[in-house]
């Protein structure tokens, strides 16, 4: 069965990963996809799959998107 729906904006979609499948998945459907070297493959393996990025841990998360545009900086006390 196809679980890809084809009228579905997958851009619009953050896939994070810690394996290459994780990564191949994301890249598939045109998700934006980080990949994090918190699991057993290494930075360099999962770079070779072609995320967007990897970042050592999903703390780093909020960060990149941040930095990136993904998401509005917090307010200064927030």
């Amino acid at each position: 069965m196809d679980r890809v729906r084809p009228d579905f904006d997958y851009s619009q979609v953050l896939k994070v990963g810690d394996t290459v499948q994780d990564v191949a998945e994301g890249c598939n459907v045109g998700a934006l996809t980080i990949a994090v070297t918190a699991g057993t493959q290494t930075a360099a393996t999962l770079e070779q799959a072609g995320p967007a990025a990897v970042l050592p841990s999903v703390a780093e998360l909020p960060e990149y998107l941040v930095k990136h545009g993904y998401i509005p900086r917090p307010l200064s006390g927030q």
